[in-house]
């Protein structure tokens, strides 16, 4: 059966065999056995009949205990060995202990055998056990040495009667300090730090088999107090009720016990009170097993909510292949440390740097220790930097090209000028050269008047302190009046120029100023001759609508379309050869679109390269633009007849306002609401309910879109916020999101693309 316990013997005396087989068997134990008597069939046994003791004579005619003992040792270092033999002095029953043997048994007191094979079956026992504490220990802190790896189990036979000390085995002498007769002579009284009344009942107990396990303290011949925890039983010996003990020292162990109590509960003191987030997780499923206060104070799950989730919970769905593939690329275990981002109980998103490490293995299964830092401030933090950095830089090379482009565009009339006041100062100069030296002056001064007036009005832009003057304008008149300019240029350089004004438009009249308008108009007129080489030139208007269009068509080269936002930049033109070929300061069409923002208007663009261009100024042709680029059109939209849609849009630059501006109203019934910066559209989207769609932009001062974007979201989350923005940089997107913007489009804002972004919501649009 399975349960018997098998054991070899190595014999060659048949009666002695039946004897220690009869003695095993006769103390109740169910036993299978084998005999062998040399060294071949006992190889062959060890391998095939798998003993758990074997039981061997010293000396036999072809064999012996010794060779035996080491050919044991050899299969099976931790095999039970006992020595049975007809007669043994002292000498050589330490050398049998010594070369490994469990215990050695004298075939006159062939009785003992029984204990001493329950004895080696303990001993292997307690070595297992040993070996589990140790790694129980290693596991811990993997610091702690072995304590009981090399030594042997003590053992004494105790008699119940008067308590006296019947047998000891050597590892009694050597853990007590007394030789065997010392201690044969003592009663367990004498080293038991228990009252007499106590041993009496504890042995009452073992001997009743009420336990078998108890916790003493015993004293060693130095005095020294041990702990130690007995396995103790009652056994029968030549008609004589013993119990037989097995002794371990467990100070060590209980003292370690302590230490470990006290570490592990500095640990977890560490990670209970520890300011950033912990979470220990199982590495193979990643689910969560434990949290400290901080992950449930940042992440708001409660500990019940997080021992029910994994990992992937905390993630985003989109993340999660990711999370899985670093998982699978690792080769030494999962290691989590990177920024990811996590998602709090109430679906917000936030960034976090995560660094995991490795505990101790337990029950077979692996667990890691993450620590959570939330990074999202400090990223921020960081595209702030970088987008300052980015603009402090753009602003020395924009302070480069203005000091470059003005040094130029200053220096060359002024050479004309100075150069022929000189030669004029010649009072022998022909009446004719005179002219013309006189005509190079004027049109020397002339540009230079034009290029210090083109850099006052863009720092008047750019300031945001341009005057607006808004009266009733004749646009007939106006266009009459800036044609006639027009046509002395392009006649002067052979083109044609043409005046369109429909004849329905019998008394165009506009409200605005007339002399901004003009401006931004003749910039236009300019532009298309300076550009155009042969051809004609078209200046005129139209009503579309409600809006006043006017249009500059020439038959010039045309612009590439990668080209198209690059001319509006300040001291630009569409490339550096045509820079080269063409004078100016190119700030004409940022000055021009500069001013018909403030206007309420937008320019708009259509060319074909090698065909020309159509440059259109579009103002509000009925209601009155704003006074100022700052005021905002919530006035416009209210007089329709109906409830218009009330959209906030935080934008710190005016001209982007009013294009946004005449996007919305164009397309749909609008009350625009202005914001200058973040801190402004708090306060406004807190002022005025019903506002159903707002328009951020993300880098404005006082207070940044992000920033302003939580504080609206957590006004109300459910008001669509849309980041519009014209740093376009890896991570601005996801930052946006996590701040709880819902789309996210980058300047110069596509019109297309920015309704289709807003019909997602609902909102629908004129043709």
């Amino acid at each position: 059966m399975e349960n018997r316990l098998k054991i070899l013997f190595v014999e060659d005396v048949l009666s002695d065999y039946e004897l220690a087989v009869r003695e095993i068997r006769q103390s109740g134990t169910d036993i299978e056995t084998m005999r062998v008597d040399e060294p071949v069939a006992f190889r062959k046994a060890l391998g095939k009949f798998q003993p758990d003791v074997v039981i061997s004579d010293y000396a036999m005619p072809r064999f012996n205990g010794l060779d035996a003992l080491k050919i044991t040792r050899e299969s099976d270092p931790h095999m039970p060995f006992i020595v049975l033999t007809g007669s043994m002095n002292e000498e050589t029953a330490v050398v049998c202990m010594k070369a490994g043997a469990t215990d050695y048994v004298l075939k006159e007191h062939c009785a003992r055998l029984p204990f001493s094979v329950q004895e080696a079956l303990e001993k292997r026992k307690i070595a297992g056990e040993k070996e589990q504490a140790l790694q129980r220990l290693r596991e811990s802190e993997e610091k702690y040495k072995s304590l009981f790896s090399n030594s042997h189990a003590v053992m004494m036979l105790v008699d119940p009667e008067d308590g006296g000390i019947v047998d000891v085995n050597p590892a009694a002498c050597n853990f007590y300090g007394w030789t065997h007769k010392e201690l044969t002579s003592k009663k367990i009284s004498e080293i038991n730090t228990l009252t007499a009344e106590e041993i009496e009942k504890e042995i009452k107990d073992a001997v009743a088999e009420k336990r078998n396990h108890f916790h003493f303290r015993h004293r060693k011949a130095s005095g020294e107090i041990r702990d130690v925890e007995v396995y103790t039983g009652p056994i029968t010996v030549e008609e004589r009720i013993l119990l037989y003990s097995i002794v371990h020292d467990i100070t060590e162990r209980r003292e370690l016990g302590k230490a470990l109590q006290e570490s592990e509960k500095r640990y977890r003191e560490m990670f209970v009170s520890n300011p950033l987030p912990m979470l220990i997780y199982e590495a193979e499923s990643f689910r969560i097993i434990e949290v400290n206060d901080a992950a449930v104070s940042k992440y708001e799950y409660t500990r019940e909510e997080f021992t029910k989730m994994t990992l992937e919970d905390l993630h985003p769905e989109e993340d999660i292949p990711a999370l899985l593939a670093a998982a699978q690329e690792s080769s030494e275990g999962f290691r989590y440390s990177r920024a990811w981002r996590h998602r709090r109980k109430d679906g917000s998103l936030m960034m976090v740097e995560i660094s995991s490490h490795a505990l101790p293995e337990r029950e077979g299964k692996k667990y890691q220790l993450a620590l959570a830092n939330d990074i999202t401030a400090r990223l921020e933090a960081e595209n702030m930097l970088r987008e300052a950095k980015e603009k402090a830089e753009a602003s020395d090379r924009l302070k480069t090209a203005f000091l470059n482009n003005i040094s130029h565009e200053v220096r060359t009339p002024l050479n004309g000028i100075v150069g022929f006041a000189g030669i004029m100062m010649n009072e022998d100069m022909p009446r004719e050269e005179k002219e013309q030296a006189l005509q190079v002056l004027q049109s020397s001064s002339d540009r230079l008047i034009g290029t210090i007036n083109n850099y006052m009005d863009i720092s008047l832009i750019v300031s945001g302190n341009m005057e607006v003057n808004i009266t009733t304008v004749n646009c007939r008149e106006l266009l009459q009046d800036l044609f006639m300019q027009c046509r002395d240029r392009a006649e002067a350089k052979g083109l044609q120029a043409r005046l369109l004004l429909p004849e329905s438009l019998s008394d165009p009249v506009l409200k605005t100023d007339p002399d901004l308008l003009k401006k931004a108009l003749g910039h236009l007129t300019d532009n298309a001759v300076k550009f155009t080489g042969e051809g004609e030139v078209v200046l005129g208007m139209r009503r579309e609508e409600d809006q006043m269009v006017f249009f500059v068509r020439d038959t010039g080269p045309g612009i590439q379309k990668e080209s198209l936002e690059n001319i509006f930049a300040h001291f630009s033109q569409e490339d550096d050869s045509r820079t080269r070929k063409f004078e100016g300061s190119g700030l004409g069409l940022s000055i021009a679109r500069g001013i018909s923002g403030i206007l309420g208007g937008v320019i708009e663009v259509d060319t074909e390269p090698g065909k020309g261009s159509e440059f259109r100024m579009v103002l509000p042709g009925e209601k009155n633009p704003p006074a100022t680029a700052k005021e905002t059109a919530a006035g416009i939209a209210s007089e329709r007849g109906e409830e218009p849609l009330k959209i906030l849009v935080a934008e710190d630059d005016a001209a982007s306002f009013f294009y946004l501006q005449k996007i919305m109203e164009k397309k749909m019934r609008a009350e625009m609401i202005y914001a200058r910066n973040g801190q402004e559209a708090v306060e406004k989207f807190r002022e005025n309910p019903g506002i159903a769609l707002v328009l951020m932009d993300i880098k404005m001062p006082v207070m940044n879109g992000l920033e302003a974007t939580r504080q609206i979201k957590s006004t109300d989350k459910n008001v669509p916020v849309l980041a519009i923005t014209a740093y376009a940089m890896s991570g601005e997107e996801h930052m946006a999101r996590e701040a709880g913007c819902d789309e996210y489009i980058t300047k110069p804002v596509q019109v297309d693309l920015l309704l289709q972004k807003i019909q997602k919501y609902g909102y629908r649009f004129r043709k």
